[in-house]
């Protein structure tokens, strides 16, 4: 994307759908002969997009790559492939919290849902998954890309869809230790739970 386009998506209210998984080191090698060298030295240009004010979604290529959203979150949080190899430049890669933002709120406002689904609030469908982890607060591992905690952001587990139900509130305890009060459709349950995220996928 060229640079100079990047403030313009805001000023025209256009979104971006970005399939992050790809920005990946190495990703760059696949559009040598393809891409001008300017606009290759800034490919997924996330970072800039969001301090541009560009609405960001999260999306897939599936079935052309993987569906699983937190295999792209931790792609465009450390731009790191398997190998160990990082997509320069640093500054285009973004924060979990913008990319669980990009799942959720900024996926529903995209597709004009946001009013149903994409946050939890009472009213909305409870569309959401229970993880085992809570993936605002894994550390983000040492320095110079190397293997940290923020590899558990890759493949939570215990992950449990509900779907199709309204959420008409949910009580946490105080200092939350895990657990809620939810009712949906007039029904009372406990959650115990480290955290939840509503994906908008």
């Amino acid at each position: 994307m060229d640079a100079k386009d990047i403030p313009r998506l805001k000023a025209l209210n256009v979104g971006a759908s970005m399939q992050l998984l790809w920005a990946t080191g190495g990703s760059d090698v696949f559009l040598q002969d393809a891409v001008p060298d300017d606009l290759l030295a800034r490919m997924y240009p996330a970072g800039s997009l969001i301090r541009n004010g560009t609405l960001m979604a999260g999306a897939s290529d599936w079935p052309v790559s993987s569906p699983i959203p937190f295999l792209a979150m931790y792609t465009a949080v450390t731009r790191k492939s398997p190998e160990g190899d990082v997509l320069p430049p640093p500054d285009e890669a973004v924060d979990r919290q913008q990319m669980l933002e990009a799942y959720t709120i900024n996926a529903a406002r995209i597709i004009g849902r946001d009013k149903e689904i994409g946050s939890i609030e009472v009213g909305k469908n409870a569309d959401f998954a229970l993880l085992d982890r809570n993936l605002e607060r894994v550390d983000n591992g040492k320095a110079q890309g190397d293997a940290g905690p923020v590899d558990d952001v890759q493949r939570p587990n215990g992950l449990s869809p509900m779907m199709g139900l309204t959420l008409q509130c949910i009580l946490f305890q105080p200092g939350f230790r895990g657990r809620a009060l939810a009712c949906f459709d007039n029904s009372w349950c406990w959650l115990s739970i480290r955290a939840f995220y509503s994906l908008t996928i």
